[in-house]
């Protein structure tokens, strides 16, 4: 699932004016930072096959552009899908 630019920035610039997430690297305390508009799905590994009806969480990336640390954000704490639809939410 992936966010305009259009729709990202306005919710990136919401969560930060809410103080829920920080726009600099909390590694290097750098300000040149990417937040990938594309979501990303970590699954549980079980060490089996790959379960498709495994654990699942949903993230946001954040990573430094000059000391390359990554960020995952939970895209549900963050607000930006709907728990119970997965439709991802575009306005804050």
């Amino acid at each position: 699932m992936e966010f305009s630019k259009n729709e990202l920035l306005p919710i990136l610039n919401s969560l930060v004016a809410q103080k829920r997430l920080n726009p600099k690297c909390i590694a290097c305390g750098s300000e040149d930072v990417k937040f990938d508009p594309i979501l990303f799905r970590l699954m549980e590994y079980s060490g089996k096959t790959v379960e498709l009806l495994g654990r699942q969480r949903v993230f946001l990336l954040k990573t430094c552009q000059r000391c390359g640390h990554t960020e995952f954000l939970d895209a549900l704490v963050l607000g930006l899908v709907d728990p119970k639809t997965g439709k991802k939410i575009t306005e804050k």
